[in-house]
């Protein structure tokens, strides 16, 4: 029995052929891989990133709205301390003209 070299050389060189073009395949799919799972990372981060700066701006937001409102209470407390009697008759005027409000809507609802 004789062995045909020449087919033997060919299927040789086909068998390289397709350990190197798998090979090739598998590198570039690592590669797809890495790229993918970097600009995920990437991506990720920044996400963090924004989240945070919204949040400490929020918190920011909320710290000086905390302290206006702390200073207007302080001015208000200052005011009725200084003119109690002043204080009393525009609370009584703003409640004459949130009444006179109120019953002028219920009584155009119909109620």
């Amino acid at each position: 029995m004789t062995i045909d070299t020449s087919k033997t050389s060919t299927l040789r060189e086909q068998g390289e052929t397709a350990h190197h073009l798998a090979s090739h395949v598998l590198k570039s799919a690592e590669q797809a891989y890495d790229t993918t799972r970097n600009f995920a990372d990437e991506s990720l981060d920044q996400a963090q990133r924004f989240a945070r700066r919204g949040m400490d701006a929020a918190s920011d937001a909320g710290a000086k709205a905390q302290k206006t409102l702390a200073r207007y209470a302080d001015s208000t407390g200052e005011y009725v301390a200084n003119q109690p009697m002043k204080s009393l008759l525009i609370a009584a005027a703003a409640g004459a003209a949130i009444a006179t409000l109120l019953l002028s809507v219920r009584h155009r609802n119909g109620r």
